[in-house]
C-alpha cells in the first residue's frame, strides 16, 4: 500500500511540474555559455540539476551522509609552449597553491591560458605583458624567462602581478593606472608570502613608485 501511495505521489508531482527543455546560460567570468537542460517547472519557478550547474562552473557535487557536499576545485589555466616552460609555469602554480591559494584561485579564474612570447610593442619596460583585452591570457617575456635571476617564486609574483590585471579587464575596470596600483600591491604580497629576498621586493616597489609617479 505505501509503494502504490509513493506512486501516486509521483505521478502527481510530474503532473503538475512537467520536466522541459530549457536553455540555461552560465554567465562565468563574463564569458556566457548556453546549455539545454532539463528542468522542472514547479509554482512558477524553474527547477535546475544542482550537479550541471555546480560542475559548469568549477565545483564538485557529492553524496555523503544524506548531504549534498558542493566544493570548488580551481582548474588551473592552460599552458602553451615547451615542456620546460611548462614546467616553470607549474611549479610557479604550485608554489602558489601551497602557500597563497588566493592568489592562486585568482589566477585560475581569470587567466585562461598562459604562453610565452616577445614583448607587445610600447611595452619594452616591463617584465612581462598581459595580453588581457578579452582573452584571458599571460604572455610572458621570453628575455625575462631566459634571465638566471628568475626563480619561481619571482614568477610567481609575475603571475600574481598579471592575473590582477585580467581580474580587473573581466570586472570592466579599465582604468590603467589604478590596475597597476594594484597589481604592484597584490604581486608584492604574493612574494612576501612565498618568502622572497626582501631586495628582490624592494625592486619592485621602486619600479611600481616610477609607474605611479609616471
Amino acid at each position: 500500500m505505501k509503494k502504490y501511495l509513493l506512486g501516486l505521489t509521483l505521478v502527481f508531482m510530474l503532473m503538475v511540474s512537467p520536466a522541459m527543455a530549457t536553455t540555461i546560460v552560465i554567465d562565468k567570468n563574463l564569458y556566457s555559455t548556453g546549455y539545454n537542460v532539463e528542468t522542472i517547472n514547479k509554482d512558477g519557478r524553474i527547477y535546475v540539476p544542482v550537479r550541471f550547474v555546480s560542475e559548469k562552473l568549477g565545483f564538485t557535487v557529492d553524496w555523503q551522509n544524506g548531504q549534498v557536499i558542493i566544493k570548488y576545485i580551481p582548474h588551473p589555466p592552460e599552458i602553451k609552449g615547451d615542456d620546460s616552460f611548462k614546467a616553470r609555469i607549474r611549479a610557479a602554480l604550485d608554489l602558489l597553491a601551497q602557500k597563497d591559494q588566493l592568489d592562486y584561485r585568482m589566477i585560475c579564474e581569470n587567466v585562461s591560458w598562459i604562453e610565452t612570447g616577445e614583448v607587445a610593442p610600447g611595452m619594452e619596460g616591463y617584465n612581462s605583458v598581459a595580453q588581457t583585452a578579452g582573452n584571458c591570457a599571460i604572455v610572458i617575456n621570453e628575455k625575462y624567462l631566459s634571465d638566471p635571476s628568475c626563480t619561481t617564486a619571482d614568477l610567481a609574483g609575475t603571475l600574481v602581478h598579471e592575473a590582477t590585471h585580467d581580474a580587473y579587464y573581466m570586472l570592466k575596470l579599465y582604468d590603467r593606472k589604478e590596475q597597476e596600483k594594484q597589481a604592484y600591491i597584490r604581486q608584492m604580497a604574493a612574494l612576501e608570502l612565498l618568502g622572497v629576498d626582501q631586495d628582490y621586493i624592494n625592486k619592485i616597489d621602486q619600479t611600481y613608485n616610477k609607474v605611479m609617479s609616471q
